[in-house]
């Protein structure tokens, strides 16, 4: 009684079948649960109405149905919910503001089945759309430190601002009858042994009045404290504290702006995961793609973490640096100290436990599962830095790494090319410490005594006229020898054009390396790959790489100079270099000019007869854009090509 039009439950239908004479009707196997239509009712006054729709033959209309009167055949009853819901039972809030109801969520009058509990699954319906028909709906609320508050499941329903359904846990100031005003802040807790789903994003748990500490007293509180657990949604609160065994999946993103605690002793693995919803039941593999992630934000404080309680996959922390000051990133295991402030934009952690990335060391070595994503203007000079890798020691995230090699590597893209930073260990407080770091981009451990000869930045082969310029670069070498440029016709059968060696068989800065094939009668497609050698003899292949030379004979003696820029397109970082071959030698020089035909760049050059291999310098100060290059030999050959500045 009281309830909208647009919310009474719906009504059950059953037949009566006809007795043969047109008049009498029955049926006495009706069996209608009136207490569950379709969900459980709660406690208050109900109508229960039945009435009679039937069909006759009207003569001149024909099927006409006719209904019996509504309110003719009416009963009234009251019910009485239970003051907790049954064990594996299920209870719905039913609080629309309709006196005597209440926000009260330890209140049975608000609850269709009783009082959610540990053994008991509870759902917040969204809010009705008829506003101005529908009373006010009623915020359940959690806030007295005293009380036990619990639920197996818990459900929030709704996808619009509009229309979700809401749960406060605690109150910013103390509301309860007597307190002072302006009082401090009052917390909740909410304990969780089942799944929570806040598709909505309704929860409101933000009041904190104890800032980089749990505390349940003055703190919104949850805590997942079941076997293995699944938190749907987005999930903003002030404590999320982890108790119970087994994975607690997070499929969108828990924020939790003070504290995350693991509970001393517990072995619970926190996993950021994708869903397969479309499994019975559901199934969830690691998701490291920043679609889930545990966010402690700008203030949030990560506590508790051992080899059998961590978070695995994606978590994410923001902060600003000042000089001298060493930043934790509320110990998300990243430290870094530098030399200047970087007040804003913040830095930004992005921590992912459990996908190594790409090997950046040696043929069958790997990195742990472990890597830090660190943007922000730490990267950009003049900034210096230390910083401090804290890992678990635990079998999983080594990887098969002997934790007494771990070393530090370096990536800017995720990937090759790695360089090794090294540092110290210090395998009682499982860190590695590297100092005087003037950029730190992605940081991850390896195995020192297995590292990659070579890291290889870039290979590439290019026509230049009837010859090709066979480049590439490394990051940097261990105990290289050098490589054997090597050609094929078919992609299979390969064999060595030339050898070139390293510039340092170990070398921690960028190398640059090209060759040239001037082998005449070149026709169709050639393969190119490099074979690098190790000092040990051990050796290594990239490529191949593809020149086409398709419908023609070409020689070096009718083209003359071939000339070919590398790397193209090039950015501020690189140096281009130009790869040549002189049929004269003596000065040459070399013009840069824009698209108008302004020289931007010249220089001169002293070229041999044959290969030569020159910098261009100068050149890091050019806006984005397209150039041109003209080279002019000694005997007046001019030789010009398009290059393009990222």
């Amino acid at each position: 009684m009281g309830t909208s039009a647009g919310n009474i439950p719906s009504y059950s239908v059953a037949t009566l079948a006809d007795k043969g004479n047109g008049i009498d009707f029955d049926n006495n196997a009706i069996n209608i649960n009136i207490l569950n239509q379709p969900s459980v009712l709660g406690g208050g006054d109900y109508n229960l109405e039945i009435y009679f729709t039937y069909t006759y033959n009207d003569p001149i209309d024909g099927p006409t149905q006719v209904r019996s009167p509504a309110g003719t055949a009416v009963a009234k009853f009251s019910l009485v919910a239970p003051a907790v819901t049954p064990p594996n039972g299920s209870t719905t809030w039913i609080s629309d503001g309709v006196s005597p109801k209440n926000s009260d969520w330890l209140d049975p009058i608000n609850w269709s089945n009783g009082v959610p509990t540990r053994f008991s699954d509870a759902i917040i319906p969204e809010k009705p759309n008829n506003t101005t028909t529908a009373p006010p709906t009623v915020t359940p609320v959690i806030a007295d430190p005293t009380q036990l508050y619990e639920v197996r499941t818990l459900t929030l329903n709704g996808a619009s601002n509009s229309q979700r359904a809401l749960l406060r846990i605690g109150n910013s100031t103390n509301n309860t009858p007597g307190a002072p005003t302006g009082s401090a802040p009052v917390g909740g807790t909410l304990h969780v042994y089942g799944d929570l789903n806040v598709y909505g994003g309704g929860i409101l748990g933000a009041t904190s009045g104890t800032n980089g500490t749990a505390n349940p007293v003055t703190n919104s509180t949850i805590v997942l404290n079941g076997a293995t657990q699944t938190v749907r949604g987005i999930l903003n609160i002030v404590d999320f504290r982890v108790e119970g065994t087994g994975f607690k999946n997070i499929v969108n993103e828990v924020r939790a702006t003070n504290t995350f605690t693991f509970a001393p002793g517990v072995t619970a693995i926190v996993r950021t995961v994708l869903e397969n919803a479309s499994t019975t039941p559901s199934t969830f593999s690691l998701n490291t793609t920043l679609t889930s992630s545990v966010n402690l934000k700008s203030t949030g404080v990560l506590y508790g973490e051992t080899n059998d309680a961590y978070i695995q996959g994606v978590t994410l922390a923001d902060r600003s640096i000042f000089a001298g000051v060493t930043q934790t990133f509320g110990n998300i295991g990243i430290d870094i100290t530098s030399n200047r402030d970087i007040p804003g934009p913040t830095i930004q952690i992005t921590r992912t436990i459990g996908d190594p990335l790409n090997g950046p060391i040696g043929r069958s070595a790997r990195p742990i599962k472990r890597q830090y994503g660190v943007s922000g203007d730490v990267n950009v000079a003049p900034t210096v830095s230390t910083v401090v890798f804290h890992y678990l020691n635990s079998a999983d995230e080594l990887n098969g790494i002997d934790e007494t090699n771990l070393t530090m590597f370096r990536t800017v893209n995720n990937g090759i090319p790695y360089f090794p930073e090294g540092g110290v260990q210090n395998i009682g407080a499982k860190t590695v410490t590297r100092t005087n770091m003037t950029a730190i981009n992605t940081l991850t451990l390896g195995d020192k005594t297995n590292p990659l000869p070579v890291n290889l930045t870039s290979f590439d082969a290019k026509r230049a006229g009837a010859d090709v310029a066979v480049t590439w670069s490394t990051a940097s070498e261990k105990n290289s020898k050098g490589y054997n440029v090597q050609v094929s016709t078919n992609g299979t059968d390969f064999r060595t054009l030339g050898f070139v060696s390293s510039a340092s068989a170990n070398s921690s800065t960028a190398q640059t390396y090209s060759y040239m094939d001037t082998e005449k009668n070149k026709t169709t497609l050639r393969y190119y790959r490099l074979q690098q050698i190790d000092l040990d003899g051990k050796d290594s292949f990239y490529g191949p790489r593809t020149v086409s030379f398709e419908g023609e004979i070409a020689t070096s003696a009718t083209e003359g100079t071939s000339l070919l820029a590398y790397p193209n397109p090039f950015n501020s970082a690189d140096q281009l270099h130009l790869t040549l071959q002189s049929t004269s030698a003596g000065q040459s020089s070399v013009t840069v000019t824009d698209l108008t035909g302004r020289t931007v760049r010249q220089q001169t050059l002293d070229l041999g007869k044959g290969n030569n291999d020159v910098t261009v310098e100068g050149l890091n100060d050019l806006k984005a854009g397209v150039y041109m290059v003209r080279l002019t030999q000694a005997n007046g050959q001019v030789k010009s090509l398009k290059v393009v500045k990222q």
